[in-house]
């Protein structure tokens, strides 16, 4: 993964990840550029709602759930736009199974800018530094584990870290 990364018109992610299996992302920097929130959107980089995204395929044989994956070492900097530096997906179809056993930890989130309206907050959400699953998952099973991550100045919303799946552990952060 190199320190940059191509921007694609169109795409709700930085780097994603379909249905793998025992990765490590580990020591990246991320930090592409995004169009200001304040000024509106402009020629160039997709605003990228997500940055890093794991999620679930479908090869046409079936779902593809990502699982035992491990996130750490990176450094996540500089959020403008709505969403988040890390999103977990599953199979919101079908399998109604979340994303498991994906480990996040010893990584660096910071500076993820509060959307406001005129100086007032905007309201909408979707700004969490982390979030696991989404409500469609609510009643899978994770396994997941954050913990030893360091956020600093993620004023996005109230939820830094946002789980929307069973039987994970958060600690030590």
């Amino acid at each position: 993964l190199g320190a940059s990364l191509p921007a694609a018109a169109g795409h709700d992610y930085c780097f994603v990840v379909d249905g793998g299996k025992n990765l490590k992302i580990m020591r990246n920097w991320f930090e592409p550029s995004e169009p200001n929130p304040e000024v509106g959107p402009t020629p160039g980089p997709a605003s990228y709602p997500y940055w890093l995204w794991l999620r679930s395929t479908s090869n046409g044989t079936g779902n593809q759930v990502c699982s035992d994956c491990e996130i750490s070492y990176n450094r996540f900097n500089n959020k403008a736009n709505t969403g988040s530096f890390i999103v977990t997906e599953g199979d919101s179809g079908t399998a109604l199974q979340a994303c498991q056993r994906i480990w996040i930890h010893h990584n660096y989130l910071s500076n993820i800018e509060n959307e406001s309206v005129n100086g007032s907050p905007n309201g909408t959400g979707n700004k969490e530094a982390i979030r696991l699953a989404s409500s469609s998952l609510s009643l899978s099973s994770g396994f997941c584990i954050i913990e030893n991550n360091l956020f600093e100045n993620c004023d996005g919303e109230d939820e830094i870290i946002s789980i929307k799946c069973c039987d994970n552990i958060i600690r030590w952060n």
